[in-house]
Order: C-alpha cells, then sequence, then structure tokens
C-alpha cells in the first residue's frame, strides 16, 4: 500500500502492526480494509484491537447476527462515528455484517474518518485511483471538500 494513504506515522506503523500480528497474505483485502480503519480511528484504537479481533484464531470477536452484534457494540461506547467505522471495518471484512447506509456511514463523519472510510473502500475492492489521479490523497480530499460546500 502507498505510504501517503495513511493518515499518519502512528497509523501506518499499527496498521502494518495489526497485519503482521494476523499473518495476512498480500492479497487479503478484507482484513486490510478493515485493519486500515480500526488502526486510523483514534477512539477504536483507544477501545483495544485485542477487543474487538483475536489474532490467534484470526477472527472478528463480534457476531454477524443483528441483535447479538447490538450487544457486543453496547459493551464499547462508540461515539456515532467510530460506531459507523466500526460497522463499516466489518462490512468491508466480511457481507455478513451489517453497516449502515452510505449515506448513514458518512453523516457522522469527520473529514478524516471520511478519508478512512473512501481508502478502506478502494483498499476492499481493489481500486487504483493513480491511472486516474497523478495525487490519489489529494484528489479524494479535495473531493471531500467540494462535497461539503
Amino acid at each position: 500500500m502507498n505510504d501517503n494513504m495513511f493518515l499518519n506515522t502512528k497509523h501506518r506503523e499499527l496498521f502494518n502492526s495489526y497485519c503482521h500480528r494476523a499473518h495476512i497474505h498480500s492479497g487479503d483485502r478484507e482484513r486490510k480494509a478493515m485493519f486500515y480503519i480500526m488502526a486510523g480511528c483514534p477512539d477504536l484504537v483507544s477501545k483495544g484491537i485485542n477487543r474487538m479481533y483475536d489474532f490467534k484464531e484470526n477472527i472478528v470477536k463480534f457476531s454477524p447476527v443483528p441483535e447479538e452484534m447490538e450487544k457486543d457494540f453496547e459493551k464499547f461506547s462508540f461515539c456515532s462515528s467510530s460506531h459507523a467505522l466500526c460497522r463499516l471495518a466489518l462490512n468491508l471484512y466480511n457481507s455478513t455484517y451489517e453497516s449502515y447506509s452510505i449515506a448513514g456511514t458518512f453523516y457522522s463523519l469527520d473529514s478524516n474518518h471520511r478519508i478512512l472510510a473512501i481508502n478502506a473502500m478502494l483498499i476492499r475492492f481493489n481500486i487504483s485511483l493513480t491511472a486516474i489521479e497523478t495525487d490519489p490523497q489529494e484528489a479524494i480530499e479535495q473531493r471531500i471538500i467540494n462535497s461539503m460546500k
């Protein structure tokens, strides 16, 4: 992955640490997308990746059953932004996890969290903007800024 996809050095280091601990292979776009979000959101980081992901079994600790998933989420006291990002991360990891609609997800996100969400989707679906844009990160940020006007 391109270094300018990360919000900062800590984000890149946490992402690499999560991927290393999970022993994921280079083509595992599902886990990469999930870890990209989990490593980039300070609230998710503060709640503890080990409470959300079992590195020994290499699985998430959330139930895909909607009622059980809500109980799992209650344990964390996420703010609305972190809640939406976590749901998106789980859905990108495995589509059996329900997420909000695109509008519902983006409604509560600030600009950094929007960048996380967009880049995670690019990672998951193996979309490269380099063929379209000279600086994909700058292009994404500019599109977000323009959409807020």
